[in-house]
């Protein structure tokens, strides 16, 4: 990594150097006089153990402590998982969650737009002993509102719910981030017509599936008018069947309108785009579609309205000189955040679960999360650094996985000195150009 690059993540660093640490942990309550067992040590305990912080027992974890000559009985280590720490944990990540919103990170190039928004929302099911803190459907669960910048790999919105809360609200409560040539990208369960018509009134783009049920117009070119003069609303607009123009069309088929009216009673103006999926891709829409039911099972939702089979429906208000395809091409960069998720909860253990208190498994959560951010802005740099070096792309998920395990580093590195955090990031450089890289994909005949 440039050591300018690395010189940009300065300000993150600082909020974990060890004088700022106590800081927070004085602030918060967590440390009220000077003990044994610092803030920063405690800190510096949670990223060598990570996952293993829910996983492991208490006598497990005070046997970790007494190998670094920190001394604690189970029940003063339990007690340590406490509210306060929890506050002291969630201000870490507030602190590096608004300083890094402030930073000007290199960007992936080849986009023409200044950040390209991914919105969508995981859940984690809880211990049924949980419920009084957080509902869920059928148990106890959280769910969690994600927004990051593709272009950057840095997090633009995160909000913490109940698990039975509705995605639709997220969707207008970070509106007011939204700026001038962005553009968002989002699920159905975000699907406003209000929210669009105000991303198009900043100025920005978005690009979204709609469903079947979505009513699309066409304005009537001679619509009839009132003996006075005045248009007959009634019949300004003729409504299209797009099942009928699907079934005409042929597989990797784009047709598109410059302009339908969307709505029955809105009746906001959107680009139109209408595509034939392969057969392949079908399936593994079905596939996809298959896994997050079975997901889902045992939980209660509202009545699902199907798409047209093997079609796909897009609304943008992005301008008719990009292509319909490079609008399909955007929209798929949308699972980049389905990785996100898999990576915080497969690799990150953000969801592993025991039956613990619920500070200590908050605790727990905050901890991924502070790691979750520093692994993406890290591995959004490097990506974005050797692309453009070395035309090389690198495997993100490989890479934070990999930055993730040496994260305990990264803290002793920085608190060392200035000298060691650069060879540390020399060292992770290697590490990510010899065993990060995206393997090609072998052509069969």
């Amino acid at each position: 990594m440039k050591p300018e690059n690395i010189q940009l993540l300065a300000p993150l660093f600082q909020i974990l150097g060890k004088n700022e640490v106590k800081e927070v942990g004085r602030l918060s309550g967590f440390i009220q006089r000077e003990r044994s067992f610092s803030a920063a040590q405690f800190l510096h305990f949670l990223f060598l153990k990570k996952s293993e912080i829910i996983s492991d027992s208490l006598e497990t974890l005070c046997t970790d402590l007494a190998e670094q000559d920190i001394f604690m009985t189970k029940s003063a280590l339990n007690k340590r998982f406490d509210e306060r720490a929890v506050t002291f944990l969630e201000t870490i990540f507030g602190r590096l969650f608004k300083t890094q919103l402030q930073l000007a990170f290199p960007k992936l190039t080849g986009y023409t737009f200044t950040r390209i928004r991914i919105l969508d929302s995981t859940t984690i099911k809880l211990p049924d002993a949980y419920q009084g803190n957080f509902q869920g459907v059928h148990c106890s669960s959280v769910k969690v509102q994600v927004e990051f910048d593709y272009l950057t790999q840095q997090l633009l919105y995160f909000d913490l719910m109940n698990g039975r809360d509705a995605d639709n609200p997220a969707g207008m409560t970070r509106l007011p981030l939204i700026q001038e040539r962005e553009l968002v990208l989002q699920d159905l369960g975000y699907f406003q017509f209000d929210f669009f018509k105000k991303v198009h009134a900043k100025g920005a783009f978005y690009i979204t599936k709609t469903k079947k049920d979505t009513q699309l117009f066409v304005e009537v070119s001679h619509p009839p008018r009132h003996p006075n003069g005045k248009l007959i609303e009634s019949r300004r607009y003729k409504q299209i069947h797009l099942e009928e123009i699907a079934l005409e069309m042929v597989r990797g088929e784009y047709k598109e309108w410059s302009q339908l009216f969307v709505g029955r009673h809105e009746k906001m103006p959107a680009r139109c785009i209408l595509y034939r999926l392969s057969e392949e891709q079908e399936k593994e829409l079905h596939k996809r579609e298959k896994r997050r039911r079975q997901k889902k099972q045992g939980q209660v939702h509202k009545n699902e309205v199907e798409q047209i089979p093997g079609v796909v429906i897009y609304l943008t208000n992005v301008p008719e000189d990009m292509p319909a395809s490079e609008i399909h091409e955007l929209y798929r960069l949308r699972w980049q955040i389905e990785l996100l998720f898999k990576t915080w909860k497969s690799d990150l253990e953000v969801d592993k679960m025991k039956k613990v208190k619920i500070e200590r498994w908050l605790c727990h959560f905050y901890l991924q999360s502070i790691v979750l951010l520093l692994t993406e802005m890290i591995m959004g740099m490097m990506r974005n650094d050797l692309w453009v070096t070395r035309k090389r792309r690198i495997s993100e998920r490989k890479t934070v996985r990999l930055i993730a395990k040496q994260i305990n580093r990264l803290l002793k590195s920085m608190w060392h000195s200035k000298k060691q955090l650069y060879v540390y990031f020399d060292t992770l450089t290697r590490n990510v150009s010899s065993f990060c890289l995206k393997c090609k994909k072998r052509k069969t005949s």
